[in-house]
């Protein structure tokens, strides 16, 4: 045990075309406090990994309830965030419009109803870039941001959005700090519970890390 981890350690190799889930849970599978949040969870050194992570991806993906959840702003970093929406119905005077609009991954269905249009202004005023993502799987939305030129990704989540590219097979790495907390009950899972979710997805451990206040750092591998 030590109190600080070098965090490039914790990342390991960098490989062209990597996915990369990057999440804390408790001991008991919560991936959120009480309060709701994944703010609480983890130390520094988790902060640190997440903000390097950010670092050496070209973009970030996350779900619109996951920006709403974690007041999510603009990444120091620069990269450029996708966030996952099919309904389009942002607050765009909130501080995740600030600065560089992100990326709005919406089926191309999205793209074109009618009902949207409103709400697809309203986004394109706020500096939001639309981005369709075909059928709207997690394949999809790879290929849409792969065609303009962003290729390696960091997955923040929420749990529904883990479980989609889990279960379509597209998580290559995955970043795993376990809190020395429990918390009951468990109201956010790490994975969405859905019919899809419901098979064994085996992993390589590839890196196992720890600081003195308890918080583990995995690091797991696609078999």
């Amino acid at each position: 045990m030590t109190e600080r981890i070098d965090v490039d350690e914790l990342i390991g190799p960098l490989e062209p075309g990597t996915v990369r889930a990057i999440l804390a849970t408790t001991l008991n599978g919560s991936a959120a406090t009480p309060e709701g949040t994944s703010g609480g969870l983890g130390n520094r050194t988790d902060t640190e990994l997440l903000l390097r992570v950010r670092e050496v991806v070209d973009v970030i993906i996350v779900s619109a309830g996951t920006v709403r959840a974690e007041d999510y702003g603009p990444a120091h970093t620069g990269t450029p965030i996708a966030v996952v929406s099919r309904s389009l119905d942002f607050d765009t005077s909130t501080r995740f419009f600030s600065g560089a609009g992100p990326i709005v991954l919406t089926p191309q269905t999205c793209v074109d109803d009618p009902a949207l249009a409103s709400r697809r202004e309203e986004l394109a005023d706020a500096g939001a870039r639309l981005l369709s993502s075909g059928d709207g799987s997690p394949a999809a939305m790879l290929e849409a941001l792969r065609t303009i030129g962003l290729e390696d990704v960091s997955l923040e989540g929420g749990p529904s959005l883990y479980e989609a590219f889990l279960s379509a097979g597209l998580i290559d790495v995955w970043h795993v700090t376990v809190d020395p907390s429990v918390v009951v009950p468990v109201e956010t899972p790490v994975l969405a519970n859905t019919d899809a979710a419901a098979a064994r997805h085996r992993l390589i451990l590839e890196s196992v890390r720890g600081t003195d206040d308890g918080c583990l750092f995995l690091r797991y591998r696609r078999a």
